[in-house]
């Protein structure tokens, strides 16, 4: 599939009436793969951090979803001061 049909097919999934009804599901992950999956969120949320046309798609809603997930995450495994550190030591 091209990049555009992609898209399409991924729009026509994201407006389902199931694809916005809540899911609760319980993680057990180690807390450097936490700390791993909440910086990969990042990159594919930061302007050009990803050439993946599903992203592309996100709407501002969704965004303030993920980051405030990856931010749950964060506080979960006591790495939200450590994460703000490293990203102003990268600045």
């Amino acid at each position: 599939m091209a990049g555009s049909e992609i898209g399409k097919f991924v729009e026509m999934m994201f407006s389902l009436p199931a694809m916005k009804a809540p899911v609760k599901f319980e993680m057990k992950k180690s807390v450097k793969l936490v700390f791993v999956i909440s910086r990969l969120i990042e990159r594919g949320l930061a302007p050009g951090g990803s050439a993946d046309p599903v992203l592309d798609l996100l709407s501002a809603e969704d965004i303030e979803e993920l980051q405030q997930a990856k931010r749950e995450m964060l506080e979960k495994v006591d790495l939200l001061d450590l994460n703000e550190k490293l990203k102003a030591f990268s600045k």
